[in-house]
């Protein structure tokens, strides 16, 4: 675990110049009351996205040690409010596996890959956006530049490959898998070889993928191959709160005045090693995206303390954010270097921005950077819009700007409407070292309320 600023100070960045825009239609304030509302709206919000996971990248493999209340059929059963549409609990292949799996063969012979890919376009609830149906064309190996489509089982990178290959050996070192999951952690490490001998760019273009490459790793790419467990020693309730202990009501006063918080220790210590754990084994990190991956709450990226975290964030801020709608939740992980930084610049689309770090400060190599540069000067819509759909549209000349190192266990909250992009960032190398972030917004930001369109996860 990092060190942390004495007695986890909080660090609040005062952002000059303050300028205003021109925004859209005011935002209905936060009402504090309805806490308890959008709190269950978070967490069916969640759990549906778990639904999507198991139904659309097939079941885990420790599928029969999940508890039971995260189960697809037991989640349509539940009070959480969740409108399951017949297919889902129809499924014979969501149903409850009678007993766990031991071997990587024992798996795959329960698998039938038309349970996953015959799903062409599942009757989810309206809420969530359904992913294409991840049907597997008759294609060469090859590049594809240019393609939109993420997450899917048709693309891949050098990025995308190396991290799976390394986070199964990871989960086998762990006793998570047995080990002859290696030979799929081989299989792609083999396949980067071949890609690479046919002199593709390796770093910034995506892969395409062919039906024998499936075959050969059994259709685990892109697949939910394992849901972590929890390490707790107790029930997740027993720890009391995941946020650290501060004056929250001094933090939110700082935010309304229109300053950035930048804020060490802001996690708990065993909140912390629960997250970050969760990152390193959850496979869900299916968007390949230039030299990161990202994995979304609306397709597996969801744990009861992720639900407890926002609602704990709501609870801090009762004004700022409240009843707000969570809008998106995401956690990225990026490659050991990059000089260009992470992600360009742009606004997400939200009133909220909550974006904090999980690697250990032992793996930042350059801890004067790694981590957002956040630019003060209030852009009006037009401006904003520019930035965010036009690709290789830059900052205007002279915009001020704030950077905001990387350091373990920092959140930095700030209003999203202020363009912010990732600092050059050196990590060391190694599965664990990977630079993760993890992302809530909250509210619908105030550009898109004006009639702007974009999208609510940032393109590179």
């Amino acid at each position: 675990m990092a060190s942390l600023w004495a007695g986890g100070a909080l660090l609040l960045w005062v952002l000059l110049g303050w300028v205003a825009g021109q925004p859209g239609a005011a935002p209905k304030a936060p009402d504090p009351s309805k806490i308890p509302e959008a709190y269950a709206n978070d967490m069916k919000n969640f759990r549906t996205g778990l639904i999507h996971a198991f139904l659309l990248r097939g079941l885990p493999f420790n599928y029969a040690e999940v508890p039971e209340y995260l189960h697809p059929l037991a989640l349509c059963a539940s009070e959480a409010g969740i409108a399951c549409p017949e297919q889902v609990t129809s499924s014979a292949h969501l149903g409850r596996t009678a007993a766990p799996r031991s071997t990587l063969y024992e798996y795959i012979s329960q698998r039938d890959p038309r349970d996953i890919f015959g799903f062409d376009n599942a009757d989810l609830p309206q809420r969530l956006e359904v992913r294409p149906g991840l049907i597997l064309p008759e294609v060469p190996m090859g590049s594809l530049k240019g393609d939109k489509r993420r997450g899917n089982i048709l693309l891949t990178s050098e990025m995308k490959l190396s991290h799976d290959a390394q986070q199964l050996d990871y989960l086998v070192d762990r006793g998570r898998l047995p080990g002859d999951f290696r030979d799929i952690a081989a299989y792609y490490r083999a396949t980067i070889a071949r890609f690479k001998a046919m002199a593709l760019n390796s770093t910034y273009e995506s892969w395409l993928l062919d039906q024998d490459f499936h075959r050969n790793t059994y259709h685990m790419y892109g697949m939910a191959v394992y849901y972590p467990l929890s390490d707790l020693s107790a029930p997740l309730a027993a720890h009391g709160s995941a946020l650290a202990p501060r004056n929250w009501t001094a933090v939110e006063e700082a935010y309304m005045r229109g300053e950035v918080l930048a804020i060490d220790g802001f996690l708990r210590e065993w909140a912390y090693r629960e997250l970050y754990r969760f990152c390193l084994e959850a496979t869900v990190y299916y968007e390949v995206k230039p030299n990161y991956l990202g994995a979304y709450w609306n397709e597996g990226f969801g744990h009861s303390l992720l639900e407890q975290v926002a609602l704990e964030l709501r609870r801090a801020f009762p004004n700022a954010i409240g009843d707000l709608p969570l809008i998106n939740v995401w956690s990225y992980k990026y490659g050991q270097r990059d000089s260009r930084g992470g992600i360009a610049p742009h606004c997400d689309a939200a009133i909220v921005n909550v974006n904090f770090w999980l690697a250990p400060d032992s793996a930042n190599l350059d801890p004067t950077s790694g981590g957002l540069r956040i630019y003060v000067d209030r852009l009006d819509e037009e401006d904003i819009m520019k930035v965010n759909s036009i690709a290789g549209t830059s900052v205007p000349e002279g915009a001020r700007y704030k950077d905001v190192p990387h350091r373990c266990n920092r959140a930095v909250i700030f209003d999203s409407d202020l363009l912010h992009e990732t600092m050059p960032f050196h990590f060391k190398e190694g599965y664990e070292h990977m630079r993760i972030n993890l992302t809530f917004l909250f509210g619908e930001g105030t550009w898109k309320r004006g009639g702007g369109e974009a999208p609510t996860e940032p393109e590179p």
